[in-house]
């Protein structure tokens, strides 16, 4: 079932195709409009969950503006499990 489900998604990809996996993703994501903490190698940064672009790229909004993410570590630290 998974690589049913996977495989058009991976042939989208590999086409360039983004803008249909992209809204998808945003339909089952969790966090939109929420503050999160980002963890990069570098630092952690604390701001809040604006959009996904085009690239992909996860859209940080803090004080110093908004920080496209491409990697990093991704937590919520107002919600429970």
């Amino acid at each position: 079932q998974f690589c049913d489900d996977f495989l058009p998604r991976l042939e989208n990809w590999r086409a360039g195709n983004f803008v249909d996996i992209r809204k998808e993703w945003l339909e089952y994501a969790c966090g939109i409009s929420e503050d999160i903490l980002v963890h990069l190698p570098s630092e952690t940064i604390a701001g809040k969950f604006v959009d996904l672009n085009d690239q992909g790229q996860l859209l940080l909004e803090n004080a110093a503006g908004i920080r496209k993410i491409t990697v990093g570590d991704v937590f919520f630290p107002t919600r429970r499990v």
